[in-house]
């Protein structure tokens, strides 16, 4: 019965999920679906922090922040919005000092201390780059590794500490070609995929360091995904699903793909939609390796 858009769906246990909706934030409980009284619409991203040793919900939607607290039942209730920020954000997390990092839709990123009781604000800082060397009004992008938050800016990851950021050196020295990752999503022990807009990597974590153990571009879908929309769900054997436009795509880890056989050809015909007729083509080969050379008139 909700018929217009739902930004997110967070599971909070193995019974309830939020759900950020147009209309407001609901919530799925026992299979009923309740909208949460006087919550906000538009609600983009839901993260569980804590702040200021106090567990809440913290909502970004179109334009604000929202709180929602736990009462003596267990049950989530809205709280308020936070005063004094508005901006339009897409991703959230919380670093080990309580600086909340929000990432705007398409460029920037904010960092933010909220007062003691969750209601305002004490300090915005607004980033347009991370490095000196790079351009402004990038696409600044904020994740979750383990218990570290990482930062990406489209060419590097970055970690922030005494009031900066620094290159962090152990991802970008593996990493360096998916600096555009905006998402990381475990997928079991040591594992994490790092989603681009073009394309997922698999990566494993060490002691010693990270490697990659499988590259999966984008462009092998019919339905791209939608520009940082990107997503991953892992189901207890293993096997990654991502959402696309339109349908889902599942990952099998540890499948053995059939030998690959040389194929030869034995004819080909190009269709003339004009002539309604069919050219053959010479499949003889133009050098050593074999190849067979398509004259440009048939490029299309």
């Amino acid at each position: 019965g909700k018929k217009e858009q739902v930004w997110y769906i967070k599971r909070l246990s193995d019974k309830e999920f939020f759900i950020g909706h147009n209309a407001g934030t609901l919530v799925w409980k026992n299979n009923h679906i309740q909208p949460i009284l006087k919550s906000p619409g538009g609600g983009m991203v839901l993260k569980k922090v804590k702040l200021y040793g106090k567990e809440v919900l913290l909502q970004a939607s179109y334009n604000m922040l929202s709180v929602f607290t736990q009462n003596e039942s267990g049950e989530w209730k809205f709280s308020n919005t936070i005063k004094g920020f508005h901006s339009l954000i897409r991703a959230l997390e919380v670093d080990n000092e309580g600086n909340v990092w929000a990432s705007h839709l398409y460029k920037g990123l904010y960092r933010i201390r909220l007062t003691w009781n969750l209601k305002g604000v004490d300090e915005v800082q607004f980033f347009d780059k991370m490095s000196p060397l790079s351009c402004g009004n990038l696409s600044l992008n904020v994740m979750r590794l383990e218990d570290e938050v990482v930062f990406s800016d489209g060419n590097s990851f970055y970690k922030y500490s005494y009031g900066s950021f620094h290159p962090y050196d152990a991802l970008n020295e593996v990493l360096s070609d998916i600096g555009d990752t905006y998402r990381i999503i475990k997928a079991g022990e040591n594992s994490y995929w790092f989603l681009g807009n073009k394309e997922y990597v698999l990566v494993f974590m060490t002691k010693n360091g990270f490697s990659i153990k499988e590259r999966m571009p984008c462009s092998i879908f019919k339905n791209p995904i939608i520009e940082y929309q990107g997503n991953a769900y892992i189901d207890k054997d293993g096997c990654s699903y991502f959402p696309l436009n339109g349908e889902i795509a599942k990952y099998r880890k540890n499948i053995k793909l059939p030998e690959c056989h040389k194929l030869d050809f034995i004819s080909a015909k190009c269709y003339d939609r004009k002539q309604d007729s069919l050219v053959a083509l010479s499949l003889h080969a133009h050098d050593e390796e074999n190849r067979v050379v398509l004259g440009a008139r048939y490029n299309n």
